[in-house]
């Protein structure tokens, strides 16, 4: 079979492309493709039942998982004469990232495809379906991520107009939670246990509950009893108001990043704010207050291991500022 580039050509969900017959009367004969399902489709089918089965997000199912695998893969596989997982060997695997490369896309983004093929290839092993082989990821520089310091941070919540957007602002950058799960808080989920205030989560790895400052959490209820609208009939913690008809809805990410935008102007901050900046700063001030990266992983959702790949270079740093110290009290 004749090998076609990959991404030439886009096909449907579930299908596979097929060369057909050549047509004296069809000029590009040669582009053109009867439509058939195919092992790999199928089994790439059934990997995303398993994965929504699991309850991953839909944003991983399609975007992370189906759009590599169904729109890069099969594609690929097709032109490659591949018709399973079980086809695709080392060789395979790295004819196709060297393919990926060669369209000029950036390391980061074939690494991305290749992490969901990987996926998929981890789940037909424990199907008996593929082996061991994997792709291999590209190299990439690792860059220094920017992160706020909590001067910065309190100087965002202090240009906040309203205790709503204060809180928006303290809350992701003590919790380091993602966007999408601020924005899922319920009324009934400011949680109190010992003394201890918490706030309970369903996050991309399941539910969590990150502590609160103590001050932190008596805003939050002041906030879900006092200011926030009264039965506005819903129970989402963060409100937004239609201004053409008063309706109260629950706060989208748009309304977050225009607010982190707007405050990031009156600061007059020089840095590239944005809700997820957040994230790294608070994972970055937990690191260097010395916090284990087995608690950080617990109250922020990241993994263990993407906390050491990402942020390695920072325990270097304060394993060297801690040296200096030492060193300092012998002189």
């Amino acid at each position: 079979m004749n090998r076609i580039r990959l991404l030439d050509l886009v096909h449907p969900v579930g299908l596979a492309a097929q060369p057909r017959e050549a047509d004296s009367e069809n000029p590009g004969w040669e582009d053109s493709f009867v439509l058939t399902t195919s092992g790999l489709e199928q089994e790439v089918e059934d990997f995303l039942a398993d994965c929504r089965a699991r309850g991953l997000s839909r944003k991983t199912v399609v975007d992370g998982y189906g759009y590599p695998l169904q729109k890069v893969l099969v594609p690929w596989a097709a032109g490659e004469g591949l018709d399973s997982s079980a086809e695709l060997d080392q060789a395979a695997l790295n004819r196709l990232s060297s393919e990926l490369l060669n369209r000029k896309l950036s390391p980061n983004s074939v690494n991305s495809y290749l992490r969901a093929v990987r996926q998929l290839l981890n789940w037909a092993q424990r199907q008996g379906i593929a082996g061991t082989d994997r792709p291999q990821l590209a190299r990439t520089r690792k860059k220094t991520l920017d992160t706020l310091t909590r001067e910065e941070i309190q100087q965002l919540e202090d240009a906040a107009a309203t205790e709503r957007d204060k809180l928006i602002i303290r809350v992701l950058a003590d919790t380091g939670m993602r966007l999408g799960e601020l924005l899922s808080i319920r009324v009934k989920d400011l949680v109190q246990r010992d003394r201890n205030g918490f706030v309970r989560i369903s996050g991309k790895t399941g539910e969590r509950m990150p502590p609160l400052r103590p001050s932190v959490y008596r805003r939050l209820v002041v906030y879900r009893d006092k200011v926030r609208p009264q039965h506005p009939g819903t129970d989402f913690l963060f409100l937004a108001e239609r201004r053409d008809s008063g309706q109260y809805i629950p706060l989208g990410p748009k309304g977050v990043q225009m607010l982190v935008s707007e405050l990031t102007y009156r600061t007059q901050l020089s840095k590239r704010v944005h809700p997820h900046l957040f994230r790294h700063s608070a994972i970055t001030w937990m690191l260097q207050r010395g916090m284990d990266v087995v608690t950080i992983s617990n109250i922020t959702g990241v993994s263990v291991e993407l906390i050491a790949h990402t942020y390695g270079h920072l325990r270097h740093e304060d394993h060297a500022r801690a040296m200096m110290r030492i060193f300092a009290e012998e002189e």
